[in-house]
């Protein structure tokens, strides 16, 4: 059962296809496709159609087919021409197709150098919200102060009650301590805060109303109403994050505090017990009463003030130049163990980081982009992988570490293995997604090349990745002489990068490469190494 729900999501999983063009929209086949997949998300007005249909004793099969057959001609089915939700859902496919079928980019580009006023939509998610569409205009995001809405608590809710079931069926029953949390900019503003509601719903708060100050608006759960112990959590924040959403980092210490000021005893509230241990190691390292006070509920830790990445995890990947796993978990604790409590933005209190970390049981980022899978960035082994070395540094062995997916309708969370085997799955071995990225000369080859150095960031950083996933790449770029050849013609300086990557793979000890496999990539990088001199001479020649 298991083996066949995994094969169907990578069935029906959506892909980029290739760039976006500027100045083109989608084509009408495009556009109808667009349509469909958006149609999987309820949008204002209607509910998504195979929700609607299978109400009615319908299927999804025969959604998809009622989409295709009015979206073109607006053909309806006999007896539903009175059927209000069925006519809204497909009304609102209608709207999306056309609207993602224009493209305004080239004429308000021309306004903007003309001096002339752009319009402003809603930035975000196209399939989530297609009101964006058509592209072309400028962005803006929306109240910060409004972060979480109800719908990404329920939605965070979620993907905390997954983690803490996949962890219980994993440890015999027993909660983990505390949860390391990734939260970027961003992904708080696509998700409107799913990770917000993560968060406090581990540590045991609800939404009491849905508006007024942030604080307000969560009360902590009696712990005999919750059932369960309080979580703690440790909190990797972005540069990003910080400025984006100060008000949260106040709203967040303030409700931490709320916490503390409960006084529970340490078998009902693992945040007051380490809340407790926290403040006890202050004072022993010489800090005041009050500002051990500050800092023991401190979860929030990030990079100083002015500051964005992790300090040079992705530059030491990309480069090669690190020599043992442990640089990389130095340079992520070094450069992101600044904290953030209500008094303080951004000090540097050596320790405390650690002291939070060592508690750690479970690491969780949220995917929450569809055209990005974990293995599409390098910030997620920059940020999740640099933060579940620190953790694993710490811990002497490494933490449960989970990828919460939260692009599609329904929360998907699994453990990151499975979540960057989906990657590898529904990109770099997907001829589709290989033909549409190969379409477009140089840049193609270069942007898989990119997945090739993130594969080996989430191996050095996570150890999720199987000896058969580099042998699997090879098999698809290097030793298939026709995917080869297309490679070298679209990019041969991409493709070169590509076999060092899998070589350093093999070096390193994350590919238990065979002879043959070894041999293959000796004899791709001498032919592509002698291309690239025969094309220096020419360029000296000229």
């Amino acid at each position: 059962d298991d083996l066949e729900h995994e094969l169907e999501d990578i069935r029906t999983s959506p892909i980029p296809n290739g760039f976006h063009r500027f100045g083109t929209g989608f084509s009408p086949e495009e556009a109808e496709e667009f349509a469909i997949q958006a149609m999987r998300f309820p949008h204002e007005g209607s509910r998504p159609l195979d929700e609607v249909l299978h109400a009615k004793g319908g299927s999804c099969e025969s959604a998809e087919t009622m989409l295709r057959s009015y979206g073109k001609a607006q053909d309806l089915p006999e007896g539903i021409a009175n059927d209000p939700e069925i006519l809204a859902a497909l009304r609102t496919e209608r709207s999306i197709m056309q609207s993602a079928g224009e493209c305004h980019e080239n004429a308000n580009l021309l306004r903007a150098l003309d001096g002339r006023f752009v319009d402003v939509r809603l930035g975000g998610d196209a399939q989530r919200n297609p009101e964006i569409l058509p592209s072309g205009y400028n962005m803006v995001q929306f109240d910060p102060r409004m972060v979480p809405s109800e719908s990404a608590f329920e939605r965070g809710k979620e993907a905390a009650e997954d983690i803490m079931e996949l962890y219980r069926a994993e440890n015999d029953g027993r909660y983990p301590e505390s949860v390391a949390i990734v939260m970027w900019g961003l992904e708080t503003s696509r998700t409107q805060g799913a990770t917000v509601g993560q968060i406090l719903h581990l540590l045991g708060f609800r939404m009491a109303r849905s508006a007024g100050d942030f604080e307000k608006r969560f009360e902590p759960i009696p712990v005999e109403e919750l059932g369960r112990p309080r979580i703690d959590v440790t909190v990797t924040i972005c540069g990003f994050f910080r400025d984006m959403f100060s008000n949260l980092v106040d709203g967040l210490n303030r409700l931490f505090a709320r916490l503390d000021g409960l006084d529970e005893d340490d078998d009902v509230s693992y945040f007051a017990k380490h809340t407790r241990e926290n403040r006890s190691y202050l004072i022993g390292e010489g800090f005041s009463e009050e500002d051990a006070e500050d800092l023991s509920v401190c979860r929030l830790f990030g990079p100083g003030e002015g500051l964005y990445g992790t300090g040079g995890i992705t530059d030491a990947v990309n480069s090669g130049s690190w020599k043992d796993e442990s640089e990389l978990s130095d340079i992520f604790s070094a450069n992101m163990n600044r904290a953030y409590s209500l008094k303080f933005r951004g000090r540097d209190v050596p320790g405390l980081m650690r002291a939070n970390h060592a508690h750690v049981d479970a690491i969780s980022q949220m995917r929450n982009a569809m055209e990005r899978e974990i293995i599409d960035l390098d910030h997620y082994y920059e940020f999740f992988g640099g933060l579940c070395k620190a953790v694993e540094s710490v811990r002497g062995s490494k933490a449960a570490m989970y990828i919460a997916d939260t692009s599609g309708p329904r929360i998907r969370t699994t453990d990151v293995k499975r979540s960057i085997e989906h990657g590898i799955r529904t990109r770099l071995l997907n001829p589709k997604w290989i033909d549409g990225m190969l379409a477009t000369d140089y840049h193609g080859a270069q942007h898989i090349n990119d997945r090739f150095e993130n594969v080996l960031g989430l191996a050095a950083t996570t150890g999720a990745v199987e000896s058969g996933v580099f042998s699997d790449m090879e098999a698809c770029y290097i030793a298939d002489r026709d995917m080869r050849r297309r490679i070298r013609e679209n990019n041969n300086w991409a493709l070169m990068s590509m076999i060092g990557r899998l070589s350093e793979a093999h070096s390193r000890g994350y590919w238990d490469a065979t002879d043959e496999e070894l041999d293959i990539l000796r004899e791709a990088y001498l032919e592509s190494e002698e291309l690239a001199e025969e094309e220096s001479d020419r360029d000296n020649d000229a």
